[in-house]
């Protein structure tokens, strides 16, 4: 009997700690994804600006490297 217990316990505990470490994982995620969107809406328009003149350049390269 006391051995039943004891196991009920330990299963218990596993348990609560699965449950821990899937709510830890959550606010972990959620904290990633504010980080996220906040850095776009800070560097967003930065990052499109850098990302069109590479494109920019990139095309004039390839534009004269096809019409040799």
């Amino acid at each position: 009997m006391k051995e039943e217990m004891k196991e009920e316990r330990k299963e218990k505990r596993r348990n609560d700690q699965r449950g821990q470490g899937l709510m830890e994982y959550v606010i972990i995620s959620c904290l990633v994804g504010i980080f996220c969107i906040i850095a776009v809406r800070k560097y967003g328009r930065t990052l499109k600006n850098y990302t069109q003149r590479m494109d920019t350049g990139l095309r004039k390269e390839l534009k004269t490297v096809f019409d040799r």
